[in-house]
Order: structure tokens, then sequence, then C-alpha cells
């Protein structure tokens, strides 16, 4: 992964890479169920923004600014002639 960007690699769920969601209460059962299969921890849920970083690069972002561009990518990409 280490040719790839940052958040690509937090993101991208391309072969053989998923970003899953564990409740908190299974995160320890989940690590039993994954054992011998490279796994990381990304973080925590909750709160009104995403804080995101790697080595000095950081970003952070509120969930309506994240909302916004997620509900508008596809609507913005559509020419209709």
């Amino acid at each position: 992964m280490d040719p790839l960007r940052w958040d690509v690699q937090l993101f991208s769920e391309s072969n053989g890479r998923w970003l899953v969601e564990v409740p908190k209460d299974r995160y320890e059962e989940f690590g039993h169920l994954m054992e011998g299969i490279p796994v990381t921890y990304l973080g925590t849920t909750g709160g009104t923004s995403l804080h995101l970083g790697k080595g000095r690069q950081w970003t952070s972002l509120s969930i309506p600014v994240m909302r916004k561009a997620w509900s508008e990518a596809i609507p913005k990409q559509v020419v209709v002639a």
C-alpha cells in the first residue's frame, strides 16, 4: 500500500482490502476472527467532524461538509444536454 496516498489507503476497498465497522463490544471477538490476517484499527466514530492523519499530513472535515460533498458528487458529474 505504500505507493498509495494515505487517504486512499484508508478508504479504498480494492481486492483484499476492506473497511469494516465493528461495534465496540465486539472488537475483541472480531480480532480473534481475523487472527493471522493483517488488520489495522483506524479509529472511533462519533462527534461532529472527522480527523485524519498520517505522519505530518493531517486534515479535519466537518460532517455537514462531507455530507454535502458526498450528496452532490454524482449530480455535479451528470451533464444533461
